[in-house]
């Protein structure tokens, strides 16, 4: 990850400077044809390829964000996020970002907060 692009009231936001595919997934019968084209073209597509600026960005709930505000607080914001996470998939317009990717791992893969990746929507 680059550096920080922006944050929230519970979440930060970095550019993926890019990608590091796990190899234990390649030929994963758990996914999808589908979802397996989508990882190698995220891969492949991580710069721009005119100013080999990055495409897409992280979303996590921040690092101290659990000692600051204690369990409760930490909950719903995980929660928050995965809400955001999942309401951006359900959209599809042109003045909206992607959700390009979330965790493989199912909720284990949230054990250090949610997250998620869309396009990244400026340059520094």
């Amino acid at each position: 990850l680059g550096r920080k692009l922006g944050s929230g009231e519970f979440s930060n936001v970095y550019p993926v400077q890019s990608f590091e595919l796990d190899p234990r997934l390649d030929g994963d019968a758990s996914l999808s044809a589908e979802e397996a084209e989508r990882r190698l073209h995220m891969k492949s597509t991580e710069k721009y390829r005119d100013t080999e600026k990055v495409r897409y960005a992280l979303k996590h709930l921040k690092e101290e964000y659990y000692e600051l505000n204690g369990s409760e607080a930490y909950v719903q914001a995980a929660a928050d996020v995965a809400l955001e996470a999942e309401f951006l998939a359900s959209l599809q317009h042109p003045n909206i970002i992607k959700l390009r990717g979330i965790t493989h791992s199912g909720a284990a893969g949230f054990a250090d907060g949610p997250r998620y990746v869309s396009p990244r929507l400026c340059h520094p």
